[in-house]
């Protein structure tokens, strides 16, 4: 009877020994977690808190078995990659713009002196109106007298030549332009009226730039 007992109470101790999650082989933490969770899992909800060495290296290889997890430096260099494309885009196309050739490319500037910087009277200019859209041709004559060359001078002659048409036959200055020999040009009646020789052509088609001096007289095709 004693022995029957006996054998019962060490079978039961050592299924207590394997049960009971006190009693561990006393080799060491990680094997206690062995025990009782398997290789597969390593019971997570106990090293959330914990800062041991064990813990790190668990957490350490979760983040190397994760299949969707992208390593620090390989999105560093896609940035760096990705950014160094936007450059050479931007880069390459600034370059392309510059080898562009403008359509009107303007090797001098153009300087346009108004009708009111040399009119001298309170009434303005009156002339049959020129229909803009209508205009073909240019015609550039010489005026025929001296030339002038600052624009004070030029303005001068604006004056004078104003002075003498109306004078003579009660019209306005004939020309639509007029250009100095300082490279100015001034507007004499403009882009909005006829020009006022009587033996030009096309009043209402032609523009007429006179040259201040002695020139030749130049026919030139608008369009």
């Amino acid at each position: 009877m004693l022995i029957v007992l006996n054998t019962r109470t060490v079978a039961a101790s050592s299924s207590s020994r394997l049960h009971s999650p006190v009693a561990w082989n006393r080799k060491s933490a990680q094997d206690y977690y062995d025990l009782e969770a398997g290789e597969t899992e390593r019971t997570p909800l106990l090293y959330v808190r914990d800062n041991s060495r064990e813990a790190l290296r668990y957490r350490a290889k979760l983040r190397a078995e994760d299949p969707n997890r992208v390593h620090p430096v390989a999105v560093s260099l896609m940035v760096a990659l990705l950014v160094f494309l936007l450059l050479g885009v931007v880069i390459g196309v600034y370059l392309l713009l510059l080898t562009i050739q403008r359509p009107w490319p303007v090797s001098h500037p153009f300087f346009l002196v108004e009708r009111p910087a040399w009119w001298q009277y309170p009434v303005a200019l009156e002339a049959a109106t020129l229909d803009k859209q209508a205009v073909t041709d240019v015609i550039v004559v010489d005026t025929g007298s001296a030339g002038c060359l600052d624009q004070e001078s030029c303005v001068r002659f604006l004056q004078n030549i104003e002075q003498s048409c109306w004078s003579a036959r009660g019209d306005h200055i004939p020309y639509n332009f007029l250009i100095g020999g300082d490279g100015v040009t001034y507007e004499a009646r403009g882009w909005k009226s006829q020009h006022g020789f009587e033996d030009l052509p096309g009043r209402n088609t032609t523009l007429v730039v006179g040259m201040i001096g002695m020139e030749q007289v130049l026919w030139v095709e608008f369009f």
